[in-house]
């Protein structure tokens, strides 16, 4: 008997088994610098990422925080956010006003969303959900991303020990990579009441030509997006035109322009000049206005953009506005004049005048709806008093 002599077969065995390990160790070293330089360009996204948002939330301090700051992170893209930092005092006012007006649009439900917590809280949620994001999509998390048939062969099982290794240089490589710390937010006070909107108060309408000409310029970019070709210039849909033209005047009152039988279809029953009563209140805004059919058209799809963004009755003394008052006043007037009987408070006649003007206000939005009081002066209350049976 004598001692074991490995044979040529085992010692290529053996020198097979260290080329695995050589391999692996090889493998995982590549794996080590494709991560390190993954960790370069994920801190290069970062940066950037970073001065984006802190120069959002500059804008978020500028209109003074609260709920309008978080409506304008969770409505608008944070690049967006971060390029009025770069614009003039006067872009940032007018884009900012206009993002003021949608927002004071918005029910109370909506708005509610905005109401509570910090603003600030919101945007480092979405700023650390990003930074976790773009390390995942870079490949910076400690995974084993072998298959499952991989790992039981012997060069797979090789690879995991060698990796077993390495994972605490992979790891001291990810905790390199982070969000750090954005600035802290300081809301400007009285940052939000600064900003002018156009309303009923101030419309449009009222402006002088140097204030008008970024609304006016807004509304030539809105109208062409919507409604033109790009390369044409021409429209692309002149029955959109149509539509929108229609329905901001029914919207408004005029329902003369429909038909009687089916009030879902223009009237197109002509009179004796061979007009439609769309064509005749076309005709007429044309002539008050000394322009075309065209221009009374636009006239009308402009002040339908300003009721939309800007809320109604922010352009002014327009053809809707003015229809929409006088179906208001025909409205009130009726309730003056009808002799309402009114369901009022036992105590209503020992009340002041004051009291028993809020009184019918109460009693009347109760069975008429809003409408019936918004539109009534303190005045017109007085008469329905005075001419409610109840008190003849």
């Amino acid at each position: 008997m004598g001692f074991f002599k490995p044979t040529a077969i085992l010692k290529g065995a053996a020198r097979g088994g260290l080329d695995l390990f050589d391999k692996a160790e090889k493998a995982s070293e590549e794996g080590l610098e494709n991560l390190k330089l993954a960790r370069d360009e994920v801190n290069e996204e970062i940066s950037s990422m970073k001065d984006n948002y802190n120069k959002a939330i500059q804008i978020g301090d500028k209109v003074g925080g609260g709920a309008f700051a978080k409506y304008l992170f969770n409505t608008q893209d944070i690049s967006y956010l971060a390029g009025l930092v770069n614009q003039t005092q006067a872009v940032q006012n007018e884009e900012l006003s206009s993002l003021k007006n949608q927002f004071e649009n918005l029910s109370e439900n909506d708005k509610a969303r905005f109401s509570d917590g910090d603003f600030s809280e919101d945007v480092k949620t979405k700023y650390d959900s990003e930074v976790d994001a773009l390390k995942v999509k870079n490949g910076l998390v400690n995974t084993n991303n072998m298959g499952e048939a991989t790992v039981n062969t012997l060069a797979g099982k090789v690879q995991t020990m060698v990796d077993r290794g390495f994972e605490p240089r992979r790891q001291a490589v990810i905790d390199t990579v982070g969000g750090g710390e954005l600035r802290k937010s300081d809301p400007l006070e009285g940052g939000f009441d600064s900003l002018q909107v156009l309303s009923s108060v101030k419309p449009f309408l009222s402006l002088n030509y140097q204030d008008a000409t970024t609304y006016n310029e807004k509304y030539l970019s809105w109208y062409n997006d919507t409604f033109r070709d790009r390369l044409s210039g021409q429209l692309k849909d002149p029955d959109a035109v149509q539509d929108r033209l229609v329905d901001s005047l029914v919207r408004a009152g005029y329902t003369e322009i429909m038909s009687k039988d089916d009030p879902s279809r223009l009237e197109e029953q002509t009179d004796a000049d061979g007009l439609t009563p769309l064509d005749n209140l076309l005709e007429s805004i044309a002539r008050n206005e000394n322009t075309t059919r065209e221009g009374a058209i636009d006239e009308i799809i402009r002040e339908s953009y300003f009721d939309q963004y800007y809320g109604v009755g922010s352009y002014g003394d327009g053809y809707l506005q003015l229809k929409r008052n006088q179906v208001n006043s025909e409205k009130a007037q009726s309730v003056v004049s009808s002799g309402i009987p009114l369901t009022v408070a036992e105590d209503f006649k020992d009340m002041n005048l004051e009291d028993q003007i809020a009184e019918t206000r109460r009693v009347l939005i109760n069975n008429h709806g809003t409408e019936a009081s918004e539109e009534l002066s303190d005045e017109d209350i007085v008469e329905i008093i005075n001419n409610s049976p109840e008190f003849q």
